[in-house]
């Protein structure tokens, strides 16, 4: 199989195995959404590299685990903003703030 249909195929692996654990993470975890950010992130984005780098890359790319370990730092790094993203949106929606009245 060549390199292309290999991350193809490791890309729609990794997005549905690490976004269905995200799913079943954030609705197990208590607190508000920034928490659940704040936690399930860092472990679906372990679990995507996990499963996308070995399927699209093994045998092919000479030091896997420098791969792996590199594009988990970046991930894992990305973590804050994602959280600011989130927050910045329900702000702008006004998700889960009472409007005071008058």
């Amino acid at each position: 199989m060549g390199v292309s249909a290999r991350v193809a195929i490791a890309s729609i692996t990794a997005f549905l195995v690490s976004e269905t654990y995200d799913v079943f993470l954030v609705s197990r975890i208590g607190g508000g959404v920034l928490r659940r950010v704040g936690y399930s992130d860092p472990v679906a984005m372990t679990i995507d590299t996990l499963v996308f780098i070995p399927i699209a890359f093994y045998g092919v790319v000479p030091n896997i685990w420098l791969l792996m370990a590199s594009q988990l730092i970046v991930k894992v790094s990305l973590v804050p903003m994602t959280m600011l993203a989130v927050w910045i949106n329900r702000r702008a929606l006004q998700y889960g703030y009472v409007a005071s009245r008058a």
